[in-house]
């Protein structure tokens, strides 16, 4: 059911602008379970606890995908730079100072 979930909000947040930055929250989210995970078996925890990190790294997917579907991406605008007034613009030609 929570894969159903994190499907769903990977496609909204693409469509609210994140595009790959969508895609790219599930192998982050899936290394930090497994390191939980190791660590959890590493120290001799049990099968619950292994359950628990998977759960908590879900979570936390679904957290920051739906954080990126709340908050769509604004597109970046341009820099407006103004063309330096030593440098003719394309096509003209520089004007001459009176003397």
């Amino acid at each position: 059911m929570l894969l159903i979930l994190e499907i769903y909000l990977t496609v909204q947040a693409w469509k609210k602008g994140w595009k790959g930055w969508a895609l790219v929250a599930w192998p982050i989210c899936l290394a930090l379970a497994m390191a939980l995970g190791l660590g959890s078996a590493g120290s001799g925890g049990s099968e619950g606890s292994a359950i628990l990190a998977g759960l908590l790294g879900d979570l936390f997917l679904i957290g920051v995908l739906a954080a990126m579907t709340l908050n769509p991406r604004t597109g970046e605008q341009p820099s407006q730079a103004q063309p330096d007034a030593a440098q003719p613009t394309a096509g003209r030609l520089p004007l001459e100072s009176p003397r």
